[in-house]
Parts: C-alpha cells; structure tokens; sequence
C-alpha cells in the first residue's frame, strides 16, 4: 500500500490580490475559506452557546436597521446581538481575538486598512431566525 501524501497548504499570500481587491468593490465582502479548523469552529460554537443567555433582541423599532414595510425588515423575529466576545475569558475567547491577526487575515486587513489598523469598536455575534430582519454589514439602513 502506498500511503498519500498529504499535499502543503497552498501558500499565505503577503499583500491583498486585485481580484480580492476586485470582488471586495464589487459585493462588499470577501468570502475567505478555510480560515478557521473545524475545532476552532467548534470551540465558538460552544462558547456562542454558553453565553446565550446575554443574547439581546433588536426589538425596539429604533435599533432595526430596514425600513417597515420594506423586504428587508422581514415578518420574523428580530435581529440577536451577542457582545462581549473578546471579553469571555482566555478559553472562550481564545479563536475570536485571533481572527484580529490571523496570518490569512492580515493581509487582507491591510489591503482594505492599511497597516496599523485598530479596532474601534468590539466585535459582536449577529444572530437570525428564518423570517428575521435583514442586515447590511456596514452602510446604513436597510431600504429597500
């Protein structure tokens, strides 16, 4: 029998590539795979569900982000934030904080910040039910 050998990852690209650059003008967002292992995924699973509890629902009109009566705002229930996940604890925290440097991140944080960026606000959990508000991530309400 011979065994497979397992190929390399493919290399850690040092700067932001112009089709990344291209695809982040043209939706948005980037979609970058395989950045966290399935254990790491696991472990903010586990400790998103342990603290479910401080879980707050976007009831009040005035925290929603689309308008009434638009798609967006949806007929479910409304958006969940989840906060404090940096703030968890050394275990708990642990995969979140290093989402902030991961080597498969950075350079694409600095394409899009420079280098030096900083986090001016703490990140959070956004949560959904089927039925839920829609969410742009960043550019104001939702209106149409």
């Amino acid at each position: 029998q011979q065994q497979q050998q397992q190929q390399p990852p493919p290399p850690i690209a040092a700067t932001m590539t112009e089709s990344d650059r291209y695809l982040f003008d043209l939706n948005g967002y980037l979609v970058v795979r395989n950045v966290l292992t399935p254990s790491e995924i696991s472990a903010c699973h586990a400790a998103i569900d342990a603290h479910l509890s401080s879980a707050v629902p976007r009831s009040d009109p005035t925290l929603r982000n689309a308008v009434r009566g638009s798609p967006m705002y949806g007929a479910g229930p409304p958006r969940i934030d989840l906060g404090g996940i940096l703030e968890w604890g050394e275990v708990e925290s642990r995969v979140f904080k290093s989402i902030l440097a991961h080597p498969k991140l950075v350079p694409l944080f600095h394409g899009l910040l420079g280098k030096g960026y900083r986090l001016d606000h703490l990140p959070f959990v956004l949560m959904n039910d089927k039925g839920g508000e829609g969410f742009q991530l960043h550019g104001g309400t939702v209106d149409c």
